[in-house]
C-alpha cells in the first residue's frame, strides 16, 4: 500500500525513505519541534516528557477533527485552523510513532504555506549527504 506521501509528492517520499533510519528519526523529531513551536495550542496540549505523546497526539488530533467538522458544518470561519491544528497534532502523533513519511504528508497540510516544512525536510536530507 502506498502511503499518502509517496502518492502526492513521490520524489520527496522516496527521498525520505532513503535516509538511513537514525536520520529519518532526526527528520521526524525535528518536524515534531517546529509543529510545537508553530502551534502553542498544540504544545500546550503535549507535554513533550510523556512517554505517550504520540497516543496525546493523535487523541487530539481526532477531538480536532471532530471540532473541525462542527465548525465547517456551522460555517465558522475557524474551522481552518482547527483542521490545521488537527493536521499538526497528527503529524507529531506520527513522528513520535517513527512514521517519517505519513508525518512529513501530514505537517504539510498543517500550514497555509507548506514551504516551511519543505525546508525542514529539505535541510535534513541535504544533512544526510
Amino acid at each position: 500500500m502506498t502511503d499518502r506521501l509517496s502518492a502526492e509528492r513521490p520524489a520527496l517520499a522516496n527521498s525520505i525513505k532513503a535516509l538511513e533510519p537514525a536520520s529519518q528519526q532526526q527528520l521526524a523529531q525535528e518536524l515534531a519541534a517546529l509543529l510545537l513551536a508553530q502551534f502553542p495550542a498544540l504544545a500546550k496540549r503535549l507535554r513533550t516528557d510523556v512517554p505517550n505523546r504520540a497516543d496525546l497526539a493523535v487523541a487530539f488530533s481526532d477531538e480536532m477533527d471532530t471540532h473541525y467538522f462542527a465548525l465547517q458544518d456551522a460555517g465558522d470561519n475557524q474551522c481552518l485552523a482547527a483542521f490545521e491544528l488537527a493536521r499538526a497534532a497528527a503529524a507529531v502523533g506520527l513522528a513520535d510513532s517513527g512514521d517519517p513519511c505519513e508525518a512529513v504528508y501530514e505537517a504539510l497540510h498543517a500550514f497555509e504555506d507548506p514551504e516551511v516544512v519543505l525546508a525542514l525536510v529539505k535541510r535534513g536530507l541535504r544533512d544526510e549527504t
